[in-house]
């Protein structure tokens, strides 16, 4: 008895199916043959594994997905075919052989393009069998750190048909990494901020049984739908999980993915730009708390003339993910000059500021981390100015808070500071801030205070010159 000699099930529900036995299986399909290895775009999406034969077919549904690690096992349940087939996601020949004297199972290798190697097919009871990798992975584990690849500060490039540009999205850096039906949050610098975003939880329903490490932004939306910083930095900080739970509800965050680095034991980030956005698109990333940024191909302007964005990141074509490096092929062109700042002390206020912060003293570095280490000297924080605008008391009264337990006698700015009265702090807040240029002297003309971002390392901040 085949699994095809009943009939099957509207598309979504699998269909019962009977018991089948090792020995079912080498007869039915023969030992050898041409497998199949499916995976449902829509919901519920189901993987699957086909093996056909000369003398039938056999269906199993893999809710947990394929096994890539060497001793790695994943549940498997016999299933009857499905009238309409869903996408085979790799196909190749395959081997069915006896397994030492175990009865109940059988070693199985398959020879496809993305996977290649030996499984044990084992039968435990019932429709419930189990499938273990036997070999070293045929494609790259999951790694668990992936540094962001950084873009550079320039003008709009001038060849602008050789780009292709996605809005600037004012927001926080994320690496989503989704395995096993969980979804970890690292941070810019690779901190774990998973339990900061309890929103984004269920996007591994939306990715099931896939692996996938996913870049992208955190965004908080204003009332029009547009993105806000300022809205934003609530979520930051917040330590006790009912106070993340209440400020989910009041500000709730978005991540947009712009970029896809590993799926499914591929590594992505040596794929063209177009390669990894094709394969982003196809994982159908749309709901409450996720979406996929736009991209168009030649026309920044018209990103750039969208209202309410801080302007466009134009990504080469054909150019590799580059992790860790600031690379030329990323070109983030702003509407508005903003700049990230150290944060290294500041001046008590006056008036109405009395007892509060007036102005903070803010600086960059030098050199890249890098960069100092080959000169064989410390990096130096530059003294870039004071800023007294773009806070609300509130703001004020939380960067107070931060900065008081920082406090130091010496100023960490190399060089002479033009402000009295300073209360200087050690250097590790980071915050942005918007500027009309930077003078002669290297100090910021006309700066406001944007926010804290807790996504850079301070040692990281260095001038931007576009």
């Amino acid at each position: 008895m085949t699994q095809g000699s009943r009939p099957a099930e509207a598309r979504g529900a699998w269909p019962a199916a009977p018991v089948v036995t090792p020995e079912d299986l080498s007869r039915l399909v023969g030992g050898a043959g041409r497998f199949a290895l499916r995976h449902r775009a829509t919901a519920p999406f189901e993987w699957s594994l086909v093996l056909e034969g000369p003398s039938g077919s056999l269906t199993w549904a893999l809710p947990a997905g394929v096994p890539w690690a060497e001793g790695e096992s994943r549940p498997a349940t016999s299933r009857e075919p499905s009238a309409t087939p869903d996408p085979a996601w790799d196909a190749g020949p395959y081997v069915l052989r006896r397994h030492g004297g175990d009865a109940a199972a059988r070693e199985l290798r398959l020879e496809g393009r993305r996977v290649l190697g030996r499984y044990l097919l084992r039968h435990e009871r019932g429709v419930q069998w189990r499938l273990t990798r036997l070999d070293p992975p045929s494609l790259r584990p999951m790694p668990e750190r992936v540094l962001p690849m950084l873009a550079h500060a320039a003008p709009y490039p001038t060849d602008p048909e050789r780009w292709a540009f996605e809005i600037k999205w004012d927001g926080i850096r994320a690496l989503l990494h989704v395995r096993d039906g969980r979804v970890r949050v690292l941070s810019r610098t690779l901190q774990d901020v998973t339990a900061q975003y309890p929103e984004l939880a269920p996007l591994a329903g939306a990715l099931r049984g896939r692996r996938a490490i996913l870049d992208g932004e955190i965004v908080a939306f204003d009332g029009s739908g547009r993105p806000s910083f300022q809205r934003l930095q609530s979520r930051l900080g917040v330590g006790s999980k009912t106070g993340v739970e209440q400020k989910s509800r009041e500000a709730p965050v978005t991540f947009v993915a712009f970029d896809l680095l590993y799926l499914d034991g591929r590594d992505l980030t040596g794929s063209p730009y177009e390669e990894r956005r094709a394969a982003l698109l196809s994982l159908g990333l749309s709901g409450e708390a996720w979406r996929v940024s736009p991209s168009v191909v030649g026309d920044g302007r018209a990103v750039l003339a969208i209202p309410g964005v801080e302007g466009a990141v134009a990504k080469r074509l054909g150019s590799v993910y580059e992790p860790g490096a600031r690379s030329g092929a990323w070109r983030k062109i702003k509407l508005q000059r903003r700049q990230e700042l150290v944060i290294g002390g500041y001046t008590t206020g006056r008036g109405a500021r009395r007892g509060q912060i007036g102005a903070l003293l803010v600086g960059v570095h030098d050199a890249p981390p890098d960069e100092a280490r080959e000169r064989g000297e410390p990096q130096r924080l530059l003294y870039a100015g004071s800023v007294g605008t773009g806070f609300t008391a509130r703001e004020l009264a939380r960067l107070k808070g931060l900065l008081e337990p920082l406090r130091r006698e010496a100023s960490p700015f190399a060089g002479s500071v033009d402000k009295k009265e300073v209360v200087f702090v050690e250097p590790r807040l980071v915050a942005e801030f918007e500027f009309t240029e930077w003078t002669a002297s290297g100090r910021l003309r006309h700066p406001s205070y944007k926010g804290l971002r807790a996504d850079k390392a301070p040692e990281d901040v260095v001038r931007e010159e576009a």
